[in-house]
């Protein structure tokens, strides 16, 4: 959960965004740019105790700009 949020905060430093929250093992973002994507980047532990990381990308905007925040964000995961 530490990871996405940093993820997160990162991501709208950088590109812009709306608000955020969270749950116990889900974080949520609205309105990110380009495009106003909505995310949910889910943290669930698996077994054995491994933690799952998932990330959704929801919006009305275009299919490339949906990519370029899914890879901005994956990017932004695997740099830390």
């Amino acid at each position: 959960m530490d990871k996405a949020r940093l993820v997160i905060n990162r991501y709208i430093f950088a590109n812009g965004g709306g608000n955020t929250g969270e749950d116990s093992w889900s974080l949520y973002a609205y309105n990110l740019e380009p495009g106003g994507q909505d995310i949910v980047i889910m943290c669930p532990i698996g077994g054995g105790g491994a933690v799952n990381a998932m990330l959704v990308i929801q919006s009305e905007s275009s299919g490339d700009d949906r990519s370029w925040a899914a890879q901005e964000l994956v990017a932004i995961w695997n740099s830390n």
